[in-house]
């Protein structure tokens, strides 16, 4: 099971804006990069397993 922004920024010690905002961020710089729009947070999490940006 994965973790809501919120969750996330609870562990991080930062505020869920934060997190929003450095997703939108990652989605920018890939579409950018490469061309690729990506609208959800799990498209973005298939294209970075499956460039192996991330691992799980």
């Amino acid at each position: 099971m994965g973790y809501t922004s919120k969750q996330i920024a609870e562990m991080e010690c930062v505020s869920e804006a934060t997190i929003n905002s450095r997703e939108d961020n990652m989605r920018k710089e890939i579409e950018k990069k490469y061309g690729i729009s990506l609208k959800s947070s799990i498209e973005l999490i298939l294209w970075a397993v499956k460039n192996k940006i991330v691992e799980i």
